[in-house]
């Protein structure tokens, strides 16, 4: 397996298997793998030249090149050999079809599954997974993120934990953060129902969620939870439209141009379908990877997607620490 980056690995700090690492969610782990004393081995698809700044602390991670896709099992064994723990983070988000997800949403976690129950004792797995995953009918994406939680559900000889994060968003995020770069100009698109209930979650609370399921994962072995940032209920619509409004006030409080007040606008579910359906057939003809589908429609329009973090708080004594007061104050004050 080549390596990508030629920094020396300590010996005398456990390893760490990350995929996903260059992802989202994923460039948060690394630097808080590297702080709770782990080495991080990354797990990328190809390999990225011209990138380093995708890759955190460069001189300390070992970083493993998986030829052309997670789901081939080729030298799987040697990536993993020595882990004490292992984080799928790796997840397509974005395609036309069922199959345009399955390679890293479910393909391949079952073939870093089937390498980890050849081993006398495999190390934890922990798998970030989705709230769509409990949904699995109404898209691709969700049937997808199912059919992955499904390889390990089907494990007994693996220490496994499924986090099922709800909308995540903060520094790096491409899907919430449009809107609320809208909404800091008074116009905050609605995609749901006005009366819809979401929750949310900042990406350095998901991070430090990770962090304290690797000091506690033996509490939470074959468990699945599903995390928000606290709020009882979630956010409607209205209260997520007031509290960017408040956000960006504080934010750009000596500005003589700070909004007066955000403007919901609610686009509607049938033309959503439309431009979803037109973009896919243009995806299968072009040949790229749509984000909004009929099936992205039918996630985006539930009347809710709410967390509960009691049984992992129990399990791991984590807290979300970030409502979105704080991380969207954060988010303006950095513009």
């Amino acid at each position: 397996m080549a390596s990508l980056l030629k920094g020396r690995m300590p010996q005398d700090k456990p390893l760490l298997v990350l995929t996903g690492a260059t992802g989202f969610v994923g460039k948060t782990l690394q630097g808080l793998i590297l702080d709770a004393g782990f080495i991080p081995r990354a797990l990328v698809r190809k390999e990225i030249p011209g990138h380093p700044h995708l890759l955190s602390s460069t001189q300390q991670v070992c970083v493993n090149l998986v030829p052309e896709n997670l789901a081939q099992e080729q030298n799987l064994s040697d990536a993993l050999l020595g882990a004490k723990a292992v984080i799928y983070c790796a997840g397509s988000v974005r395609g036309a079809c069922l199959e345009d997800f399955l390679d890293a949403n479910q393909r391949g976690l079952a073939s870093i599954v089937k390498r980890l129950e050849a081993l006398p004792e495999p190390p934890p797995l922990l798998l970030f997974s989705s709230i769509a995953a409990s949904r699995p009918g109404i898209s691709d994406y969700a049937q997808s993120k199912h059919l992955g939680e499904s390889v390990l559900s089907a494990s007994s000889n693996i220490p496994w934990t499924i986090i099922r994060p709800t909308a995540i968003y903060g520094p790096g995020d491409k899907e919430m953060q449009p809107l609320f770069e809208l909404g800091k100009h008074g116009i905050l698109p609605v995609l749901g129902p006005i009366d819809q209930h979401i929750s949310l979650l900042h990406v350095d609370d998901i991070g430090r969620a990770a962090m304290a399921w690797l000091k506690a994962w033996n509490n939470c072995q074959h468990a699945t939870y599903t995390l928000d940032d606290g709020k009882e209920g979630g956010y409607t619509w209205p209260v997520v439209g007031q509290i960017i409004l408040e956000a960006v006030q504080v934010a750009n409080k000596s500005a003589p141009n700070t909004i007066a007040k955000v403007r919901l606008v609610r686009i509607p579910r049938w033309l959503l379908v439309v431009f979803a359906s037109i973009n896919r057939a243009c995806a299968k003809l072009i040949g790229y990877a749509p984000m909004l589908t009929p099936g992205k429609v039918h996630e985006l329009t539930q009347q809710e997607w709410l967390g509960d973090n009691s049984g992992f708080t129990k399990a791991t004594g984590w807290k979300p620490g970030i409502r979105l007061e704080a991380g969207l104050e954060a988010m303006y004050s950095y513009d």
